[in-house]
């Protein structure tokens, strides 16, 4: 060991420097080298994320019967608002089926159960009334669904159970469903009529009610929902 120590003192520190450079960069290129032979994969913080699985449809049985609609529920609605069909034999989420809004097909359906499918108006949806397919059956229903219109002077209205009408320009017919009578109420207009108007019935509760241009064909409205509450 003193042999080594008294070599090592013969040398300078300027060669004892260049010795360890000389020694470092021996030692440096054989890790450059297996270094440059890894390959390396960056991702984002998203691709990272785990892929999501889609989550299947799950189809129940078909109904043995008939469908049958009784209620819509509310019949008024905007885009996008929830609404409930109610009826008989309507299967538990039925393959080959389909709902439509006049011609609009339903496509963000909620729930369906064999007395109910809650469904979202569709884009593109107007005062119509709704059709269901279920496999071979199918069925409509005749009280229409109303798309309230806020931009329309035409309004409706409950006041003390009665049923108001301002701005009546145009409207031929005024149909009222409510659980009072088996049949519809109807209200007819034979000259255009202006002005506003008052129904003299009371209604209790309603289920629907549609107007009617003198032509036949259904008018957009507005209606207060808290009013119908």
């Amino acid at each position: 060991m003193k042999k080594i120590l008294f070599y090592l003192d013969t040398f300078s520190f300027k060669q004892i420097l260049t010795f360890l450079m000389f020694t470092s960069l021996i030692l440096m290129v054989p890790f450059l080298w297996w270094q440059s032979g890894q390959k390396y994969t960056y991702k984002s913080k998203a691709a990272l994320e785990p892929t999501a699985i889609p989550t299947p449809i799950i189809y129940g049985n078909l109904p043995i019967e008939q469908p049958v609609i009784t209620k819509l529920s509310p019949f008024y609605a905007k885009v996008n608002d929830a609404v409930t069909l109610q009826g008989t034999n309507f299967g538990h989420n039925p393959p080959n089926s389909k709902l439509y809004v006049g011609s609009v097909e339903v496509m963000d359906i909620l729930s369906w159960e064999d007395q109910s499918i809650t469904f979202l108006v569709p884009q593109g949806a107007v005062s119509a009334n709704m059709a269901l397919f279920i496999n071979s059956s199918s069925t409509n229903f005749s009280i229409p669904l109303i798309i309230y219109d806020s931009k329309t002077d035409l309004q409706l209205s409950m006041k003390a159970g009665h049923l108001g009408l301002t701005n009546l320009q145009g409207i031929g017919q005024i149909v009222v469903w409510h659980n009072q009578l088996p049949e519809p109420k109807k209200y007819e207009f034979n000259v255009p009529t202006g002005g506003n108007w008052l129904s003299i019935d009371k209604f209790a509760s309603l289920e629907g009610v549609a107007l009617y241009s003198l032509s036949g064909q259904l008018v957009s409205f507005f209606i207060d929902p808290l009013e119908m509450l």
